[in-house]
């Protein structure tokens, strides 16, 4: 696992989520989707989709506007 990547599961758990997937690339982000534990095999709908971007040093949750337009672009 790369240095990068261990940052984002890092930034993930630290939010309260658990590691992440990378997706792929969107508008020049990495784009991960955190994976959520639970004790049950019940589905959790959370809203909209939630992302965790990553471009150099910068990593932050995406925007709701962007989740939408992420969403799109790898449902394509």
């Amino acid at each position: 696992m790369t240095r990068k990547i261990m940052d984002v599961n890092e930034f993930s758990i630290k939010i309260g989520y658990g590691s992440v997937h990378f997706l792929g690339e969107w508008n020049g982000y990495k784009v991960y989707e955190p994976d959520l534990y639970t004790n049950t095999e019940e589905v959790i709908y959370i809203g909209t989709p939630y992302m965790i971007l990553e471009k150099g040093e910068e990593i932050r949750v995406c925007s709701r506007e962007e989740a939408i337009q992420i969403a799109n672009y790898f449902d394509e």
